[in-house]
C-alpha cells in the first residue's frame, strides 16, 4: 500500500509546487525514512529536470523528525537514491548523526539482534527477558520482527 501513496505523491510533485500545502503535504506522507526515498525514485522517473521546493521543504521538516537510529536502519547504500543524496537536496539542521551520515560512519548498533544477542552474553539470568521487554515497550521491533519472535519472547517469560 505504502508505493500507492509514494506514486501518487511523485506524480503530484509538479502539481503542488508553489502552493501554500505542498510542504506540509510532502511532511505528512513521509512515516519512514526510505519513503523520501522512493518519493525522489517516482519524480527522477518522470524525467523532472529538479525537485521542486515543496518537496524539498516538506522533506527537510520530516527528515528533522528522524533519529539516529532510524537515519542508520534506512541509510541504504544499495539504492539509486541514497539517503546522503537526501541530505545534500535538502540541507537538513546538522547534528551527530547527520555528520556520521555523510562522513560514513554511522552504524546501526541498537538491533533486535544486537541487543537480544548481548543480553545473551550476559551472566545475567534475566538479562534476556528485559532486553525483549525493552524491545517491546520502546517500539524498537518491528511488527513483523515481533511476530517472529514471539516464540523466543515466550521462552523467555518461562
Amino acid at each position: 500500500m505504502r508505493s500507492i501513496t509514494h506514486a501518487l505523491a511523485g506524480y503530484l510533485a509538479p502539481k503542488l509546487s508553489g502552493t501554500q500545502y505542498g510542504k506540509s503535504f510532502y511532511d505528512k506522507v513521509v512515516h519512514r525514512v526510505d519513503d523520501m526515498q522512493e518519493i525522489l525514485s517516482v519524480i527522477k522517473a518522470q524525467s523532472t529536470k529538479c525537485v521542486p521546493n515543496a518537496v524539498r521543504k516538506g522533506f527537510k521538516a520530516a527528515f528533522e523528525r528522524f533519529d539516529a537510529y532510524q537515519l542508520a536502519k534506512y541509510r541504504t547504500e544499495n539504492k539509486d537514491i541514497k539517503l546522503v543524496d537526501i541530505v545534500n537536496l535538502i540541507h537538513p539542521k546538522h547534528t551527530k548523526a547527520i555528520k556520521q551520515l555523510v562522513d560514513g560512519e554511522l552504524k546501526n548498533e541498537q538491533t533486535w539482534e544486537a541487543k537480544v544477542s548481548a543480553a545473551g552474553n550476559s551472566a545475567n539470568a534475566t538479562a534476556k527477558e528485559e532486553a525483549w521487554a525493552e524491545l517491546v515497550l520502546n517500539k524498537k521491533l518491528g511488527y513483523l520482527a515481533l511476530i517472529r519472535n514471539l516464540r523466543n519472547i515466550e521462552a523467555q517469560l518461562k
